[in-house]
């Protein structure tokens, strides 16, 4: 827009672009007076063919927009205040980009009817964030949200002060802190008539700039003056308005994307130097039908302005920190220097360098609240310095070479590069990196290296507050001296494949250390033992790890479950300290990854923690639920075979539904909570009058939960039984035996210190099993009694298993094999009611032998440590009881009902409810 004398609404005019127009469009107006509104757009400029760029790219590829978007850096979630001549959102290119729009101007100029006539809002539009199609190859930041202000006239882009007021007050309400302003007054800033004007603009744009910290940026004219237009240079008389300004010169730029010359119809930089950018304003959109945009060939500054406004919408989500005057300042300061300042200004656009951070520190301190971990990488110069504020972390990498001090309130401030100036750590400050800096480093708060030897060209200078954390294989290495004052050393632990010497030096300071530290701590000091050893130029420390066993016993008296798992973490360690110390690293680098996690434990309690969750109990724990599915079987078998017996059944197929649940409540191991259900069918009959055979088969689906991290195991059970009776009226002898497939699935967290980790197996097993029970049987009228001996023989063939996950802190098993012998004494009694019998038991069992089900495994990164997993074990006393009910449905069928409950420490431990039936032949 160029806007001539007079503070008028009909003086103000966009500056628009020559899109395939030879002639420019010029307004007549009075001299004095009103003024006179003149468009002055440049001739448009041929564009040939490049050799090496193509033409549709010029405008991204000549400012360094690829590598920006190469770091996926494209302007995501910004919100961008477009003064213009409204923006299409129905145009293919803006597709989702116009996220907000409004009319500022009556139906009479502006039709309702459409979104942008003229067009130039729209071509602004899509050089800022326009998305790449065939026609075009896309705008600076297509990731942001154009919030569109129509405020130029549809005929010929005019636009007045009260419009573009209104709009701006708006668009600060809605969030906005970015706007682009592509247009321009007819006077230049260096006019001796414009401080009137000035003064109105300023009422404008003042609240933006000082109230709401936003960045405005301004095309600087195309009249070809030494001097930019009125808008682009308003600080040149108001100052206050400099820390959110940027004007934008169009430089031309040949064939290879070289910038040259300051374009013929630009103006320059002139007094606006210092917030001034040059950018290409010869640039291809994607034409606009039923415009003066159909072309799409654009030329002018207010291109130039866009591409700014577009890096600047870049650089916001890089470092989304920043304050509006800080995206400034990084922008101006990573522009490439192309010539006369007077002209260029800090030079030409460079995106790409923009998102590694600010380069100069021209406007005094830095002062930034980092509230994301970032990374500046420039090398920063200029007379200023930085102060740090916020809790997350900056990394510079940069060869820094600016001249102010370097404070760090909060966070931290990791130095991989250089800084040429005195730091200072607060008290709530970090400085931390792999780095050296050239000065004096002064600290109240943690001076912390990230590995390597850090380096100070100055003296360290702690108080005593000040805290020097570092860990063996580290150095602090100090030019001058180092004056530790009764600070802090805290020492962390080493590092995963770092060898432990027999001396570690901490720091080193070739003009002599003074004094001592006041206090020593282990940041992982579980673990680890430390001695300080100091002389006149060092301070060094013997470290040694500590059993692991006697660490934790130090605190808790150990149950066998814990000291088997503490012995057998020691004996994976003794072997990781082993590989470390050899050429063997690599090959186990994530064992001794995870080794390094778990000594890092902070305190005892996540040390004891660690450990429990290490333990694998599960295993061993749940072995007790398939021995006890296996005797309640049992006892079910025994009772119908005493049914077909004594009359109550007849040769018949059954089956029945079964509900149990269980628990596992033990000193020194996790709990568990079992729930399962089955399915059984069988068929058998009597033998002649005191005999009875059967078959069976069983299907049991069930899940354990544990707690203390021990994990949950789901398990399928299938079984055969055979079955059968013999004996006299007076005396019997019973058995049965099955043969069971065991499939269980365990999934269990493992804690490594800090880091938590899922580890699974899968293991098949098979069980078989022997009851022999032998009893008497005794009559009265309806009534029957049988005391009867039981014994019972189990094997468990536990097959091998090997878990993933956890950095091979998981376990492994071979196969092996558990034995369990149990003998019982109890006694069954029925009543029978016409065709309906009541039956109840009891029964003690007491385990003779295989009480531990506990077996031998290594972890999965170290095999040849061996040691035990412990679990619940199996009690050495139980008792059982029953009760069931028979009833016949019709001559052939009958229903059943029965309920069984395991009673073991005093508690009932298991319960199974049944429901079947039966049909007899």
């Amino acid at each position: 827009m160029d806007v001539g004398q007079g503070w008028d609404e009909t003086r103000f005019r966009r500056r628009t672009l020559c899109l395939g127009i030879l002639a420019c469009l010029t307004f007549a107006g009075c001299g004095g007076g009103p003024g006179t509104a003149r468009r002055n757009d440049p001739p448009l400029q041929r564009i040939d063919p490049l050799p090496t760029i193509d033409p549709r790219r010029m405008h991204l590829d000549a400012i360094g927009v690829p590598a920006a978007h190469t770091k996926r850096y494209a302007g995501d979630d910004v919100r961008i205040g477009l003064i213009d001549t409204g923006a299409d959102p129905a145009h293919p290119v803006l597709e989702g980009r116009i996220a907000w729009s409004r009319k500022y101007l009556g139906d009479d100029v502006a039709t309702p009817d459409a979104a942008d006539p003229y067009g130039h809002g729209t071509v602004m539009a899509q050089l800022i964030a326009g998305r790449a199609t065939n026609d075009f190859a896309g705008g600076v930041a297509p990731g942001a949200s154009i919030y569109s202000a129509r405020t130029g006239r549809d005929i010929d882009g005019r636009m007045g002060p009260l419009a573009i007021a209104a709009a701006y007050s708006d668009l600060l309400r809605a969030g906005v802190r970015l706007f682009n302003n592509s247009y321009a007054h007819a006077s230049s800033i260096t006019d001796r008539d414009v401080a009137t004007d000035a003064g109105h603009y300023r009422r404008i744009f003042a609240p933006a700039v000082i109230a709401h910290d936003a960045l405005l940026i301004f095309a600087a004219g195309n009249q070809s003056r030494d001097q930019p237009s009125l808008e682009a240079g308003l600080p040149a008389l108001h100052p206050e308005l400099e820390q959110g300004w940027l004007a934008v010169v169009n430089v031309s730029v040949d064939a290879y994307g070289n910038p040259g010359a300051l374009h013929p119809s630009s103006n320059a930089c002139g007094v606006a130097a210092a917030w001034c950018l040059a950018a290409p304003g010869v640039t291809r959109v994607a034409p606009i039908g039923n415009t003066r945009f159909t072309t799409g060939q654009t030329s002018g500054t207010s291109s130039s302005a866009a591409l700014v406004t577009g890096a600047a919408a870049v650089v916001m989500q890089a470092f989304p920190y920043f304050t509006g005057d800080q995206v400034r300042q990084t922008l101006l300061s990573t522009a490439k220097p192309i010539g006369d300042p007077a002209l260029f200004g800090y030079g030409l656009l460079d995106v790409g360098r923009a998102v590694r951070g600010p380069a100069r520190f021209d406007w005094g301190d830095f002062a930034t609240t980092v509230t994301t971990d970032s990374i500046w990488s420039n090398d920063i110069a200029g007379q200023g310095g930085l102060v740090k504020r916020g809790p997350a972390t900056l990394t510079m990498s940069g060869d820094n070479h600016y001249r102010g001090a370097t404070d760090i309130h909060a966070g931290t401030l990791n130095i991989d590069g250089t800084i040429r100036s005195a730091v200072h750590i607060f008290p709530e400050g970090q400085l931390g990196g792999t780095g050296a800096v050239h000065g004096n480093v002064v600290n109240k708060g943690q001076l912390a290296p990230s590995g390597g030897t850090f380096v100070i060209h100055g003296d360290y200078l702690p108080v005593s507050s000040g805290v020097l954390s570092i860990a063996p294989g580290q150095k602090l290495k100090v030019d001058g001296y180092a004056r530790l004052a009764g600070s802090t050393l805290s020492l962390r632990p080493p590092a995963v494949n770092y060898v432990l010497t027999a001396r570690e030096t901490l720091l080193e300071a070739t003009h002599g250390v003074e004094g001592v530290f006041g206090a020593q701590r282990m940041e992982a000091g579980v673990f680890y033992d430390a001695e300080l050893e100091y002389s006149s130029h060092r301070v060094d420390a013997r470290i040694a790890r500590r059993s692991i066993p006697h660490a934790v016993a130090e605190h808790r008296v150990l149950t066998p479950t814990m000291q088997s798992t503490a012995n057998g973490v020691e004996a994976a360690l003794t072997h990781a300290d082993a590989w470390t110390a050899s050429d063997e690293s690599d090959r186990h680098a994530m064992f001794l990854s995870g080794a390094a996690s778990f000594l890092r434990s902070p305190d005892i309690a996540t040390a004891l923690t660690s450990l429990d969750s290490l333990s694998a109990e599960a295993y061993a724990s749940n072995q007790g639920f398939p021995l006890e599915q296996g005797d309640m079987e049992a006892r079910t078998l025994a009772t119908r075979m005493d049914a077909l017996v004594q009359g109550d059944l007849d040769s018949g197929v059954w089956g029945d539904v079964t509900v149990s649940s269980g628990r596992i409540a033990q000193h020194g191991v996790a709990s568990g909570q079992h729930n399962g259900t089955g399915t059984r069918i069988g068929v058998d009959t009597p033998v002649a009058d005191t005999g009875a055979l059967g078959l069976s088969l069983t299907r049991h689906r069930g899940q354990t939960r544990f707690d203390r991290f021990a994990g949950n195991v789901t398990s399928h059970i299938d079984t055969l039984a055979a079955y059968g009776r013999a004996g006299s009226e007076s005396w019997y002898v019973a058995a049965n035996a099955t043969a069971s497939i065991v499939a269980n699935h365990v999934r269990r967290d493992v804690l490594l210190g800090g880091q938590r980790a899922v580890v699974s197996a899968g293991r098949r097993d098979t069980k078989a099993s022997v009851h022999v029970e032998a009893g008497v049987m005794l009559r009265s009228g309806s009534w029957r009694a049988t005391p009867f001996v039981v014994a019972a023989f189990d094997e468990t063939r536990r097959a091998a298993f090997t878990e993933d996950g956890a950095n091979g802190f998981g376990v492994a098993a071979p196969t092996n094999r558990h034995r369990r012998s149990t003998v019982g004494l109890g006694g069954r009694i029925a009543y029978r009611w016409s065709d309906v019998v009541l039956e109840g038991y009891g029964l003690w069992q007491w385990t003779i032998r295989g009480r531990d089900p506990g077996f031998d495994v290594s972890f999965v990164g170290a095999p040849a440590s061996m040691w035990r997993v412990h679990g619940a074990s199996l009690p050495a006393t139980a008792i059982a009881t029953g009760v069931s009910i028979a009833m016949p449905l019709s001559s052939a069928w009958q229903l059943r009902l029965g309920l069984d409950v395991r009673y073991a420490q005093g508690t009932a431990m298991a319960t199974t409810g049944s429901l079947g039936l039966r049909y007899d032949f």
